[in-house]
């Protein structure tokens, strides 16, 4: 269970114990800003209060009621960057070191910076343990630097945490990464390799149609070179028999020839007369 937050050292405003009174303040000028400086802060009127307060300080900077009036009311406005810078100056009690650290704490509370924060922890640390240092016997004081000491320690711890879990996170995405690239790159891999296949089966597809086409090509050419020399045989055939034909009839002419030589050879036997003319010459 967490504990409550830092006890204020801020008075309630309807009281004066905590205003440091202005009585014995020698300077007119400033004695009237611290004057008036508390009434507007009874009032609850703390901008025009600190105005006011900070007017005295321009006559009297080092002044510790003015100081310690002016941290009082920039405290209660939430600039606790410029009520710690009033505080240091104000005169040394057990409140200064009180508001001291819970205005060091609180600022801490504002960061978003890790280094900032800590260090304004840091700081609101140092200031309690000063103020127990020099009132050891002060509960406020010594409640607020256990529970700023608490605090820094669970807001260590959970950065820790914070960051081991990043870590993971980061490792987590980073094996993620590399999974997704390596299921990538075993797609891409699978994709390439499809590729290759559809390649390779296009190349066979394209040499087997290639092929098929050569042999059908091959038959065209033989089928013709089969025509052409059936052709040839044909016309070969024919020639022969057109020879044998030309053969035939020259050895018919041959044998009408002979048959009529033999004829003339016969009559010339049978008729042995001479005609002669009537000149006495032959008639032929």
């Amino acid at each position: 269970m967490s504990k409550p937050m830092y006890i204020s050292g801020i008075i309630a405003v309807s009281l004066l114990a905590f205003l440091l009174s202005g009585r014995d303040y020698a300077d007119d000028a400033a004695n009237e800003a611290l004057r008036q400086g508390n009434l507007q802060y009874v009032a609850a009127a703390f901008e025009e209060a600190i105005k006011s307060y900070e007017t005295g300080l321009t006559a009297s900077s080092h002044d510790v009621k003015l100081n310690y009036n002016a941290a009082q009311s920039a405290y209660a406005l939430g600039e606790y960057e410029k009520a710690a810078k009033y505080y240091e100056k104000s005169a040394d009690s057990m409140d200064k070191y009180l508001n001291t650290g819970n205005a060091l704490a609180k600022l801490g509370d504002e960061r978003e910076d890790e280094n900032e924060k800590m260090q304004h922890y840091k700081n609101a640390l140092q200031a309690y343990h000063d103020g127990v240092t020099k009132y050891p016997e002060n509960v406020p004081l010594k409640y607020n630097y256990e529970t700023l000491q608490e605090k820094m320690k669970e807001h260590s711890d959970n950065q820790e945490q914070e960051n081991k879990d990043q870590e993971q996170n980061d490792n987590d995405e980073s094996q993620d990464d590399k999974e997704q690239k390596d299921d990538d790159q075993e797609q891409k891999d699978g994709d390439d390799q499809d590729n290759k296949d559809q390649e390779k089966n296009d190349q066979e597809q394209k040499d087997s149609d290639d092929s098929q086409d050569n042999k059908e090509q091959e038959n065209n050419e033989q089928n013709e070179n089969d025509g052409d020399e059936n052709q040839d045989k044909e016309n070969s055939a024919q020639g022969q028999d057109n020879s044998n034909e030309n053969e035939q009839d020259q050895e018919a002419i041959a044998r009408i020839l002979q048959m009529l030589e033999n004829q003339e050879e016969d009559s010339l036997k049978n008729n042995q007369e001479v005609i002669r003319g009537n000149d006495g010459k032959y008639g032929w």
